[in-house]
């Protein structure tokens, strides 16, 4: 009986040290990928976390860190959105306004104009155009809308007729058939809370309720955009969704380019749809509580359930045939994978205790060298990783601002963004994960009180 014990504590101990070495936290929620955003100029990924960004050069393989501390999202439970321009140009959206870098994520400045102080949902490149950048806000107390930048993100316009105080907006997308249509979501509190569709004819300058309301659903229903493939000559087709009273999740589309939506049938009872997108081809993929479901008759018909299917539940995307997505730290093997048979089966590319093998790498004075390596031990630790030497640049420098970014025509370069300080925010249940020393008295400890038990 006394081996038995011995052994069921040994097992014991083994598996609290998995996974505490697994499930760490970014500000207070489990680590997780939330957004993805593919260079347009190299194979460069970079993919945004619930403790900062990561980037990777070689195709998953290593993953170096932007942490969240030069991006201002540190202790901010917050999804940023990431995009990346034609231009060469890095855009995260924060709760107080839009960051872009021109060095690859070495240095950032702050987007000037209306944006400052702004909270911002999303962000969208004009397909046509990498100058042409919008994006939505959902600022308390203000009058929110879509900002308009025209310089690749340097600056932006406040919106052309933003709604009612009380109206906050999330994602938009640009239509793929024709560059000047544009869709939003906005929803609306004052009263009935009442979630209302926005199109523009103009690229976004000025956006028009459709006529479309919806109460009852769940906030906030998610924008998947406008299908590809619709003829030039008509309408767009447009797809968002949402739960409903009953808890179901509904796929919603639009024949009329967003004037009216009708819910389709649920994928089965009780489902849920988790994020959504769309192949060049115009096929339309669903990450649910079943496995990838895809359509290729505008969502008339899905493929069946998957099983045994990975759940993938963010940042759903299809770049160059692949699929990638996003799921919690936990919920499956893998943080961030790609798929090449639709959803079948995944590879994993990012696996937060494995592949994170440093900051990216920056020269001396520039932002992230400056704000980012004095704290990579720190991360390191909290994440279990194996190299937690901070890099040669600035050792022990760790408090010291940050320096100038490159800028833009118009913008704020030179504004030093985020700051030192502090260590990373990223912890496990709000500690540092126990050392192996501390771990082998704590098995030795239980060792002893079992023994005296018997």
């Amino acid at each position: 009986m006394s081996l038995l014990r011995t052994a069921l504590i040994a097992i014991f101990v083994l598996v609290l040290v998995g996974s505490l070495a697994r499930h760490a936290q970014g500000n207070g929620r489990p680590a997780a990928a939330t957004a993805v955003a593919f260079d347009a100029q190299s194979p460069r990924i970079f993919v945004g976390n619930t403790f900062g960004g990561l980037v990777s050069d070689d195709g998953g393989q290593s993953w170096r860190l932007i942490c969240e501390q030069l991006l201002g999202t540190a202790n901010q439970q917050i999804d940023s959105a990431y995009q990346t321009t034609s231009a060469g140009v890095l855009l995260v959206s924060s709760a107080v306004g839009i960051l872009y870098s021109r060095d690859g994520g070495c240095s950032f400045s702050m987007a000037g104009g209306s944006v400052p102080n702004q909270a911002i949902y999303d962000l969208a490149v004009d397909p046509s155009n990498p100058m042409h950048i919008l994006a939505s806000s959902y600022t308390a107390g203000l009058r929110n809308g879509i900002h308009v930048s025209t310089d690749g993100g340097a600056t932006f316009a406040p919106p052309g007729n933003p709604a009612n105080a009380g109206t906050s907006f999330y994602r938009v997308r640009f239509s793929p058939v024709s560059p000047s249509g544009v869709y939003t979501i906005g929803i609306d509190v004052t009263g009935t809370t009442t979630i209302r569709f926005y199109r523009s004819t103009d690229a976004g300058a000025t956006f028009n309720a459709t006529g479309y309301t919806a109460t009852g659903l769940s906030l906030p229903p998610s924008l998947i955009g406008a299908r590809p493939g619709t003829p030039a000559a008509g309408p767009d087709m447009v797809y968002f969704h949402a739960k409903d009273t009953t808890a179901n999740s509904r796929l919603f589309r639009s024949l009329d380019g967003g004037t009216s939506f009708t819910p389709l049938p649920p994928l089965s009872s009780g489902s849920t749809i988790y994020d959504g997108t769309f192949g060049d081809d115009g096929k339309l993929y669903l990450a649910t509580d079943q496995g990838i479901r895809k359509s290729s008759d505008g969502g008339t018909t899905f493929s069946p359930p998957i099983p045994g299917a990975l759940v993938i539940k963010n940042c759903l995307r299809k770049q160059g045939g692949v699929l990638y997505g996003c799921s919690s730290e936990g919920d499956t093997n893998f943080d961030f994978g790609k798929s090449t048979d639709d959803g079948a089966t995944w590879t994993p590319l990012l696996q937060y205790n494995q592949k994170i093998v440093g900051p990216l790498q920056c020269g001396p004075g520039t932002q992230l060298c400056t704000v980012c390596y004095p704290t990579w031990t720190d991360f390191a630790m909290q994440f279990r990783l194996p190299n937690t030497s901070p890099p040669a640049c600035q050792v022990g420098t760790a408090g010291t601002g940050g320096t100038g970014g490159t800028g833009g025509t118009g913008g704020t370069g030179g504004t030093p963004v985020g700051g030192g300080g502090g260590g990373c925010s990223c912890a496990v249940g709000g500690t540092h994960l126990p050392e192996p020393a501390h771990l082998f008295i704590l098995f030795a400890v239980a060792l002893v009180t079992v023994r005296r038990r018997v």
